[in-house]
């Protein structure tokens, strides 16, 4: 009797060990299958922020009408065109002026929105990076357009601090010696979007009607 005893004791061990592991085994692959998915898909919510979630269901969204913008620098007054889905806002720095991609926003100023695309004028090491890589190689980033018209040398993409940013780079290093141009940083989690597409048309945009008149 002891003997039986044991014997279903040792028995019903082995079955809560194989439950566990079948468990375990089911865990792992619905993990698996989870990372598998297309970037952008709503399955993978733990993957990106709330911000992203909303931000990529704007993609297919039709632009907002195109606002002409204006600002001074170095004596000249700079025009160019932004839609309506950017808005202004204090980035504290360099980058000045800058716009944030608030498609629901119809104020004319926001406050900084750390997940959130910007476009922005000014210098960054990556863009001076990209500019001596240049004028070495004759190319840089990758999306690589030389384009060496009264503004621009070219536009380029690079890492952003674990991000992305396109960048149209200045024809001349107007800012304490470093080149600096207008650059466009969003998330990773937007590449080969509708929503990426969307964002680069407004810095092609800008880039595209911007003039300076002294």
């Amino acid at each position: 009797m002891i003997c039986d005893v044991e014997f279903m004791a040792v028995w019903i061990g082995f079955l809560i060990i194989a439950v566990i592991c079948l468990a375990v085994e089911r865990l792992l692959k619905k993990r698996k299958e989870d990372h598998s998915q297309t970037p952008g898909k709503l399955s993978e919510e733990k993957l990106y922020s709330a911000a992203d979630l909303y931000l990529l269901k704007t993609g297919d969204t039709p632009p907002k009408a195109s606002v002409q913008r204006n600002f001074s620098v170095t004596g000249k007054e700079v025009y160019f065109e932004l839609p309506g889905d950017f808005i202004e806002f204090n980035s504290h720095c360099e980058l000045d002026p800058a716009y944030q991609y608030e498609p629901d926003n119809d104020s004319d100023f926001t406050g900084f929105k750390e997940d959130y695309p910007q476009i922005w004028f000014g210098p960054t090491k990556e863009i001076q990076s990209a500019v001596e890589e240049y004028f070495k190689n004759g190319t840089a980033g990758s999306d690589f357009v030389e384009l060496k018209n009264d503004h621009f040398l070219f536009a380029a993409t690079v890492d952003y601090y674990g991000d992305r940013l396109r960048f149209y780079a200045f024809n001349e290093n107007s800012h304490g010696g470093l080149y600096s141009g207008i650059g466009l940083a969003y998330s990773r989690n937007y590449e080969g979007t509708s929503l990426e597409r969307k964002l680069i048309a407004a810095l092609d945009e800008a880039a595209a009607t911007y003039d300076e008149v002294e």
